[in-house]
Order: C-alpha cells, then sequence, then structure tokens
C-alpha cells in the first residue's frame, strides 16, 4: 500500500466542508423519501467546469445515451469507460463531466462515459446489465484496448464488470481504476459510524441501500462474497477521510493477494471521491496523474 499525506492545509479543507455542508442543504431531505429528482439536478452542478482543451461528442452507445471525452493529444488507442458515482441513485454524465475531461486530459486518452439504469426506477443489477452492454458495444465498435474506471458506486460496477467479463470469456478490460469504491452493501463497516465525511454521510449509504436494492437484496449482491481472482490489474483509491475507508481497505486486504498486479494507495486525510473536487484540493490532481502512469505500467 502507498500512502500519501495530506497537502490541502486544514484551514482550507475546513472551509470546504462548510461549503459542501451548506450546498446539499434542503435537496437530501426529499431524497431520504425516495424523491432523488432535486439531489440529481444539484449533482449534475458538479460537472459545469470542463477544462477547455476537451471537446465533447454526445454518442449512444449500448442503447444508452453516452459522452466522449476527448483531449486534444491522444497518445494512443486505449480508450476509458468511466462509470459515474452516486449510489446507483444519482449521477450522469453531466454531473461527472469535469473528472471524466481532468482525466482525459490528465491520461491523454479518449473517455466515454454512459447514462445506466438509475434506481428507484430501476433495480440492482440493471445498472451492471448496463455497463457490460456498454462495453461489449465499445469491442463491437473495434476497441480492443479497454480501461474501466469509476467512481464510489460507480467503482462497484466496475469491480462488478471485471467478474462478469472474466465469468463470460469475453476479452477483458485492459486494465480498472477505482476511486472510493461501494464494497460493501450491508453497511457493516466501522468508519461508516466515525467519520464525518462532507461528500457521503452514512444516512444518504442507508438512502441509497434501500432504493437500490429491492426486497432487502444487498446481501445477495454485496461484493463482499464475491471472487476477486483473475482479473485485470486494479489501481484502488483510498481516501483516509472516507466513510467507505473501512471496507475499502477490507478490499485492499483482498486485492493484495487476489490482484498482485494491481496498485493500493492510501490518501490521508481525503474525503470521498476527492479527485471529484478538483482544483480545490491538491491531491486531487497529483492522484489522476497516478492514474496515468498506472495505466501506462500494465
Amino acid at each position: 500500500m502507498f500512502k500519501y499525506p495530506q497537502l490541502t492545509s486544514k484551514h482550507i479543507y475546513s472551509a470546504i466542508k462548510i461549503g459542501l455542508k451548506i450546498s446539499a442543504l434542503g435537496v437530501e431531505k426529499s431524497a431520504h423519501q425516495g424523491d432523488f429528482s432535486k439531489l440529481r439536478k444539484r449533482y449534475d452542478l458538479m460537472g459545469k467546469i470542463v477544462p477547455r482543451s476537451i471537446s465533447r461528442t454526445h454518442t449512444v452507445l449500448g442503447q444508452m445515451s453516452a459522452t466522449w471525452f476527448t483531449p486534444k493529444k491522444v497518445i494512443d488507442s486505449s480508450v476509458i469507460l468511466y462509470c459515474h458515482g452516486g449510489g446507483y441513485c444519482i449521477g450522469s454524465t453531466q454531473s461527472h463531466a469535469a473528472l471524466c475531461g481532468l482525466i482525459a486530459k490528465t491520461c491523454q486518452r479518449k473517455v466515454i462515459s454512459i447514462n445506466y439504469r438509475l434506481a428507484p426506477e430501476h433495480a440492482y443489477p440493471a445498472m451492471i446489465d448496463d455497463g457490460y452492454s456498454a462495453y461489449q458495444a465499445l469491442l463491437a465498435e473495434g476497441h480492443s484496448r479497454i480501461i474501466l474506471m469509476g467512481d464510489s458506486a460507480g467503482g462497484s460496477m466496475v469491480l462488478s464488470l471485471l467478474q462478469r467479463i472474466r465469468d463470460t470469456g469475453i476479452q477483458p478490460a485492459l486494465c480498472a481504476v477505482v476511486m472510493s469504491p461501494w464494497f460493501d452493501f450491508e453497511m457493516k463497516s466501522p468508519t461508516l459510524y466515525t467519520h464525518k465525511d462532507p461528500i457521503l454521510s452514512k444516512e444518504m449509504v442507508a438512502t441509497f441501500t434501500k432504493y437500490t436494492f429491492r426486497h432487502n437484496s444487498q446481501q445477495q449482491h454485496s461484493l463482499v462474497y464475491t471472487n476477486f481472482e483473475d482479473l485485470p490489474p486494479i489501481l484502488i483509491t483510498i481516501a483516509g477521510g472516507d466513510v467507505l475507508e473501512g471496507e475499502n481497505l477490507q478490499l485492499a486486504t483482498i486485492l493484495k493477494t487476489a490482484n498482485p498486479a494491481g496498485r493500493i494507495e492510501y490518501w490521508e486525510g481525503m474525503p470521498h471521491v476527492f479527485q471529484a473536487l478538483h482544483p480545490l484540493l491538491k491531491e486531487a490532481q497529483l492522484s489522476v496523474n497516478h492514474f496515468k502512469t498506472f495505466i501506462e505500467s500494465v
């Protein structure tokens, strides 16, 4: 495990946390009652600022809307299939446009982000089915070097896709990157109850769980009980201040043995999916720089 100290000053980080809490006021309450419309609109605002050097092209992939993010300089034919986070209930190609743009620019590769089906309108594993369809569609279009990448629930989706791709025997991904992945759907991790994360609270995790997994099926689908052998190299980034820190460390212990070609990074003091807080957090760009290094090492 590679560990990185917190670089952003505590004063700046405290101001960021206050701003994030204020922005969430009034929109999470309706989500707890099953209405995610307000939260989805607010979440989409996160993606407004995309690097000017990135061109966006809207398309259809695997029968779902998607967006290509293309940097001015593309260094090879590999492409990144991006699965956005949002507890499987919120998020879109728009909400993660800024992050996808940053990744495309830094990694110098084309990124395609998909609008997979969301809960509660569609129950799990509809999202995984959509991700698999998107992956198959990329293969059908001639993209033979595919990198899977995702954050939070999107990171969870990436792990599930890697397993399904392995189990079905189709062409595997080149590698994968997962940021703060949702791993334990049963909310057993102690850090859910001890950490005060400005991005993700235990209450929102409980709400996402309630509306994603129908008939209390979260144990049935939890990645905790799945097999991580024989998967492509995986880079996982763990945030020290994340409510999911505990379950991410549990996953890291599994990957250390099952995925020896992978890489585990631990970022002290950082919140859930801190990469999305670029340029506010110095650590965000540094972490994405490591994505490029990792991809080029496999």
